[in-house]
């Protein structure tokens, strides 16, 4: 069985070392992965990617990216650069969202 840990409160400090500093710790502890929202912080994938640079030996992944705000062709591309950043151990999760946020906040 492989478990990750949900980095989102990381994710919001607006400060990329502890983020880096969480990942580490998560894989220091034996953790198969460490997983990402996006939402009202960093941008998750780009964030992924400097965390794969940093930390070596566990997956990576976003939990969830909405999929209104991008166009699928920039998601996929942003995805790929991830991917290679990362040594191949990015993981793409994407999702609805949910209306309050994008029809209230965001305006769709």
């Amino acid at each position: 069985m492989r478990i990750g840990i949900f980095g989102g409160d990381a994710a919001g400090s607006g400060d990329i070392d502890a983020l880096v500093e969480a990942a580490r710790t998560t894989a220091e502890h034996g953790f198969a992965g460490y997983w990402l929202p996006q939402i009202f912080g960093f941008d998750a994938i780009t964030a992924l990617s400097v965390v794969g640079r940093e930390v070596d030996g566990i997956e990576l992944g976003t939990a969830v990216v909405p999929t209104y705000p991008r166009h699928p062709m920039v998601l996929a591309a942003q995805s790929l650069t991830a991917s290679a950043a990362t040594g191949g151990r990015f993981t793409l999760g994407i999702g609805l969202s949910h209306q309050i946020v994008i029809e209230g906040m965001f305006g769709y």
